[in-house]
């Protein structure tokens, strides 16, 4: 069996919180180095990710918070984070609204947004053994 097939079957077995693993090799077709780039680059944002939403609520900036709900949808498509696409979509539309709900659903999102880190960190670091 190839080494990469090990290395596919070795990650399927694991449960994920938040990202679709087996969506996101099939999605870029098995290319490993460039996914483990992806989750990197992730990884790095998290951090200002979760100050610029910190930010974001402690204002109620409902433009903002519509802004960055988008952006975090289309991250989360690209990563196959089903969960954290579903929530930013929601957030986004009661922002767009004006709805207060957006900012109830800022918690969620938080821990959404923790739940995908820890699950990139673990899969980056699968893809380096």
């Amino acid at each position: 069996m190839p080494k990469h097939a090990d290395r596919q079957n070795k990650m399927n077995n694991n449960v994920l919180c938040a990202i679709n693993l087996e969506q996101l090799l099939q999605r870029y077709n098995q290319r490993y180095a460039f996914i483990k780039k992806l989750l990197n680059l992730l990884i790095n944002e998290h951090p200002k990710k979760l100050e610029e939403l910190e930010n974001i609520e402690s204002t109620c900036d409902f433009d903002a918070l519509r802004v960055f709900a988008h952006s975090l949808k289309g991250m989360s498509g690209n990563i196959c984070a089903e969960g954290l696409q579903q929530l930013s979509s929601q957030v986004e539309q009661y922002a767009k609204s004006r709805d207060k709900q957006a900012f109830v659903l800022v918690t969620q999102l938080r821990q959404q947004l923790m739940a995908l880190k820890n699950d990139a960190d673990r899969i980056a670091g699968e893809l380096d053994g």
